[in-house]
C-alpha cells in the first residue's frame, strides 16, 4: 500500500512489512526485488531514471502496485 505512489528520481522508498506473512516487492521484469520481507523487516531502494515501475508480491501475485515518477 498504496497501490500507486508518486515519486521523483533520487527518492528513497522504504518497504516495511507489518503483516504476519512474508511479502516481496518484485519488479514486473524482475530487475529489482526486495527478496522476502518477514514481519517487521524493511528494504530500501533509490528511484533511478528508466527503472521498471510496476511491481508485485512474489508470494501473492494478485498484490500489484505502480510507482509514478513525477517530473520536477
Amino acid at each position: 500500500m498504496p497501490e500507486h505512489l508518486s515519486v521523483t528520481v533520487g527518492d528513497t522508498i522504504v518497504w516495511t512489512n507489518f503483516d504476519i506473512v512474508p511479502h516481496t516487492a518484485t519488479a514486473d521484469d524482475l530487475s529489482w526485488d526486495t527478496e522476502t520481507l518477514a514481519q517487521n523487516t524493511s528494504w530500501r531502494m533509490t528511484i533511478v531514471e528508466g527503472m521498471t515501475l510496476d511491481y508485485f508480491c512474489a508470494f501473492h501475485p494478485h498484490m500489484k502496485a505502480r510507482l509514478q515518477i513525477e517530473i520536477q
